[in-house]
């Protein structure tokens, strides 16, 4: 697997240390760090935004709504409540619509743990 390291991008990152794994947000050059500092990591997705279809919660419709996500992927096709499917791929132009963003990382919600490099 290659990955880009860039301090633009940021990834979600599973690691730990013996069977205590947790997961991180970090910058793409923070990655050369995580390697040294963990025993195990299992999983790294780089975070992007997407522009996505859902569904109407009630009859189940695609194309109902459009939101804006920030997330990993398979995450968000995995665990955003009535995803539908991705329009475009890249954070939106600067205009004058206001734009809410939502994140997805994994099924649950939690506090993701700081990572000092």
């Amino acid at each position: 697997m290659q990955i880009e390291i860039s301090e633009y991008n940021k990834h979600l990152v599973l690691a730990g240390n013996g069977n205590s794994l947790r997961r991180y947000v970090v910058k793409g050059d923070e990655l050369k760090t995580m390697f040294a500092t963990f025993e195990r990591i299992p999983y790294i997705g780089r975070i992007e935004c997407f522009e996505c279809y859902v569904k109407n919660p009630e009859t189940g419709e695609g194309g109902w709504d459009i939101v804006w996500i920030e997330g990993v992927e398979e995450k968000i096709k995995a665990h955003y409540p009535h995803f539908d499917c991705f329009i475009t791929k890249g954070y939106p132009v600067a205009g004058n619509e206001v734009v809410e963003f939502h994140s997805v990382y994994a099924k649950d919600d939690y506090k993701m743990a700081e990572f000092e490099s």
